[in-house]
């Protein structure tokens, strides 16, 4: 049922006449600690999303070296440079000052949840609708700064300039 969802979801989208290109991430990845059956459907899966979609795209929260593997699978597809819809959990070793050279060399497009820390609370972990015991000093999920402005971690913000602009100057 879930085949026979996507295909009509894209078939509804494509009938709106969008503008922009569609796209949905691919988000499971088969694991070594998966039956034979279950790696079958996340394959599938992962390759019903990436046909249905004209940008292909995933979720990674995931450390520098996984989304490198995740960037070298998309490439092979050869369907151009990949978004990066969701990459940065702080928690998971998934920063901005170690994915963004990564997502810089393979030419991909990242982008993360939060950018300042406020009501949607996205600085702390999915799970903690389950755990409320996120504490103070725990490292936040996503966002960059605080709610006044000041970074969450200057050396991300320093990271954030380096990889767009700074290592473009030359003197």
């Amino acid at each position: 049922i879930v085949m026979q969802l996507l295909d009509k979801a894209f078939e509804w989208a494509r009938m709106a006449g969008p503008m922009q290109p569609l796209t949905t991430a691919v988000w499971e990845f088969p694991t070594a600690d998966d039956d034979d059956e279950v790696k079958r459907f996340k394959e599938q899966l992962n390759q019903k999303l990436v046909d249905l979609s004209d940008v292909p795209s995933l979720h990674c929260y995931c450390t520098p070296e996984q989304l490198e593997e995740r960037l070298l699978d998309l490439a092979k597809l050869q369907r151009g440079p990949a978004l990066v819809t969701e990459f940065m959990a702080r928690p998971l070793d998934s920063t901005l000052t170690n994915s963004l050279p990564v997502l810089k060399q393979h030419g991909a497009w990242g982008y993360t949840w939060g950018l300042f820390q406020g009501r949607s609370n996205t600085h702390v972990p999915w799970n903690t609708w389950l755990e409320t015991d996120f504490g103070k000093d725990d490292p936040w999920f996503h966002d960059v700064f605080h709610p006044n402005g000041t970074a969450y971690d200057p050396e991300e913000v320093k990271s954030v300039w380096w990889h767009t602009t700074g290592s473009a100057l030359r003197v």
